[in-house]
């Protein structure tokens, strides 16, 4: 659960999971407190071209236009009321004419944190810009965790928890995070509670920069994003991710991944930890407390088949579990490694009491015979 490559139980455990919370039985009451809480700009329609040239040719790129970028900015930077937090999902990787416009306007924002991704090459920013890893870590190519902190500093999800919260977290020696408010895994499963389909049927808020910029006042835009959180990326068309529940877009992954985070899903809780206590409590009391079977091997001939069929058994069991602990506590369990430890664990104890009881035997027929 901690690690930040996900696994194929996580990932089926986590659809089941999502599908249950948010596709039969949906619950859509907090939607309109999101919508007054997030604001999202649009930038898939407002590009520009910038010369660019690497070992394979020379021409031209589209990028964001970063003049009209660089105007939003201003706007927000000369508020009364700015918004709450201003979060940047782009990669700002080619340099462009307005380059210096932009980045005087990244250095006034206060409360702006920009993303960036180590592996990608970007222009050059200065270090008073907040800035926090905006890339995640896939195993499959699809998106399913979020880590929260690295070696050297946050990613972005983490970053706007720390900006509001106003606290800082630190990795510990063992591979979790310590908060102000207790220890956290340092990577766990995002709950998509706002998705695409909502900011297409106008459930959740969005404008796109170059209509807003062109249609509405510069004091009108400063009073509809005071103290919201104005996340701005590709929302429509570029940066499309693949998730348990469909395609979806980088800043709702980023904007989902901090509501998360809020809820405390990375939280390591007494009330989960002392749920799993008592499960593993009781599975492993009925597995150590178990007697051989000496008529198990006439109801499947083959020890591996029994092997796998008592897998399943566990599957089904810790799925069921994780269901249950997701509904109640807001936690995703894995279950794959569990369920295999539980039933190699039942093996070896039925190995051992089976063999216990054959030398019982061979010494009582021993001492008969003797």
């Amino acid at each position: 659960m901690n690690q930040p490559l996900e696994l194929p139980d996580e990932q089926l455990i986590a659809k089941t999971n999502q599908i249950i919370r948010y596709v039969l039985w949906p619950d859509e009451t907090r939607l309109p407190l999101l919508r007054q809480e997030f604001l999202y700009i649009n930038c898939s329609y407002d590009k520009m071209l910038t010369p660019f040239e690497d070992q394979f040719g020379s021409g031209q790129i589209t990028i964001t236009d970063r003049q009209k970028l660089a105007r939003l900015l201003s706007i927000f930077n000369g508020a009364k009321y700015p918004p709450k937090m201003v979060v940047i999902d782009l990669l700002f990787d080619a340099p462009s004419a307005n380059d210096s416009l932009l980045v005087r306007e990244l250095v006034r924002s206060k409360n702006l944190i920009l993303g960036v991704d180590p592996e990608v090459a970007a222009i050059k920013l200065p270090e008073i810009i907040k800035k926090a890893q905006a890339n995640y870590l896939t195993s499959s190519g699809s998106f399913l965790k979020y880590p929260v902190l690295t070696d050297s500093g946050s990613y972005l999800p983490a970053a706007m928890y720390q900006h509001i919260k106003n606290e800082k977290g630190r990795q510990t020696g063992l591979g979790f995070v310590r908060m102000a408010n207790g220890w956290w895994l340092n990577s766990y499963i995002v709950d998509l509670e706002m998705r695409i389909r909502f900011l297409e049927h106008g459930t959740l808020a969005y404008l796109n920069l170059g209509e807003l910029l062109s249609s509405t006042s510069a004091e009108e835009i400063a009073d509809g994003t005071k103290n919201k959180i104005v996340i701005i990326g590709d929302v429509f068309i570029n940066d499309q991710h693949d998730t348990v529940l469909g395609s979806q877009p980088g800043p709702l992954l980023v904007a989902n991944a901090y509501l998360s985070l809020l809820k405390g899903q990375a939280a390591i809780t007494w009330g989960g930890s002392l749920l799993l206590f008592i499960f593993y409590y009781v599975m492993s009391w009925r597995i150590l407390s178990m007697t051989a079977n000496p008529d198990a091997g006439q109801v499947v001939a083959s020890k591996f088949l029994r092997f796998m069929l008592k897998y399943v058994s566990y599957l089904i069991t810790f799925s069921l579990f994780s269901v249950l602990l997701y509904q109640l506590l807001d936690k995703h369990f894995q279950i794959l490694l569990f369920a295999f430890y539980f039933n190699a664990l039942e093996f070896a104890v039925k190995r051992y009491d089976g063999l216990r009881s054959s030398i019982q035997r061979m010494v009582r027929i021993r001492d008969a015979t003797g």
